[in-house]
């Protein structure tokens, strides 16, 4: 016979801590300036800055990461995962097919290239699954402090697909912009995340200049470095056989 504190002991061994959810944050560096871009940028490989998204659980992740769900919400989910495996790993499926054709979609139009049909159909797809409304919020506590305020699509919470369904609107809205859409790729090429670019001249090379732009920096510093010393070494036999 088990005691209370046993039972206890148990469901919250089941219960995804807020310890581990306050650490899901980081898993995820949101830098695109698009929220569907952002959900693009997950199948980079672990050591790249986009981050990877293949589990339920990291699905969670990149929702409270990105503001769509709040932490209580974010630990409802996580539990639905464990109660509804089979519910909540299709939905990651229809996620990563998703994921797929905005990264197709978005590669054409950063390489100025049509766009598949095929590619929007997982798009429209999920935009005919879910219902909602506009809504003005203010998305961080700078923004309250600034009096900034956005249009975020709010889904209907029918079915799962509602969780996507932001994602979706945001990359229709791209698409729906047409060829001249800001859409990039980082120059990086060992990088390869998508960027929209917001910048002042339009010119953006780098997916954040913190990372790929300082690291291009150095390695050209480096270049410069070995040149240099590689004609000092070229210099100085010809020197010596000036002085004999």
């Amino acid at each position: 016979m088990h005691s209370v504190s046993d039972k206890r002991r148990s469901a919250n061994a089941t219960r995804p801590s807020l310890n581990a959810l306050a650490d899901s944050e980081n898993q995820f560096v949101i830098l695109g300036n698009r929220l569907s871009i952002d959900f693009a940028n997950t199948t980079t490989a672990s050591d790249r800055l986009g981050g990877n998204l293949q589990t339920w659980d990291d699905l969670v992740d990149f929702l409270f990461a990105t503001r769509l769900v709040d932490r209580n919400r974010s630990v409802s989910l996580k539990q639905l995962g464990r109660d509804s495996p089979g519910e909540t790993h299709e939905l990651v499926r229809v996620a990563h097919q998703l994921r797929d054709s905005l990264r197709s979609t978005f590669e054409a139009m950063a390489l100025r290239a049509r766009i598949n049909p095929s590619w929007v159909h997982p798009i429209n797809q999920i935009l005919q699954l879910t219902d909602g409304h506009d809504e003005l919020q203010e998305l961080i506590p700078a923004d309250r402090a600034a009096g900034r305020w956005a249009l975020q699509f709010v889904a209907r919470e029918q079915r799962l697909e509602w969780l996507l369904a932001a994602i979706a609107r945001s990359a229709a809205e791209i698409i729906s912009e047409g060829p001249d859409a800001p859409v990039r790729i980082c120059a990086n090429p060992q990088c390869g995340l998508f960027f929209y670019d917001t910048s002042r001249t339009a010119k953006r090379r780098w997916c954040s200049m913190a990372v790929c732009g300082n690291r291009h920096k150095v390695a050209g510093h480096a270049r410069r470095f070995a040149a240099a010393a590689d004609g000092k070494r070229r210099e100085r036999p010809a020197n010596r056989r000036g002085k004999t």
